[in-house]
């Protein structure tokens, strides 16, 4: 599956009462991180290849607090070959919307009084975590 496309089906399974600890914000935060980490590697601009990579590890740090139960039966398929330069800004403007959209989820759900307070700290570190990810963007 292309890059914006997989970035699209991402975005639209997305939805603020949505469990942040689940299969479907796991699977969308997975495909932010290898988007990052193939777009590094596609960038010719070696200052913005650095900056894919910071992004990138943001988007891994994010990652790896969730608790999610599903997190070895997700699995994304990418076509790699599919990043090319011509593609940059398409994928680019994606992978910032998805962030955009997972940041809110996340600030959301840390505000929910009946969730558990660890969950709720772990969520306000994700979307922190998120922050540093679209400012370390090209």
């Amino acid at each position: 599956m292309n890059a914006t496309t997989l970035l699209n089906n991402a975005r639209t399974t997305l939805h603020d009462h949505q469990d942040p600890d689940g299969p479907a914000v796991y699977a969308a935060l997975l495909i932010a991180v290898h988007l990052a980490e193939h777009t590094a590697a596609a960038t010719p601009d070696h200052a913005a290849a650095c900056a894919w990579d910071f992004c990138a590890l943001a988007l891994n740090e994010t990652l790896q607090t969730l608790s999610s139960p599903s997190r070895d039966r997700v699995a994304v398929s990418i076509d790699h070959d599919a990043i090319t330069d011509s593609s940059l800004d398409a994928i680019t403007e994606g992978i910032r919307a998805l962030i955009g959209q997972l940041t809110h989820l996340f600030r959301h759900a840390s505000t929910d009084p009946s969730e558990p307070a660890q969950r709720r700290h772990a969520w306000t570190g994700a979307a922190s975590r998120l922050d540093r990810a679209a400012a370390e963007m090209p």
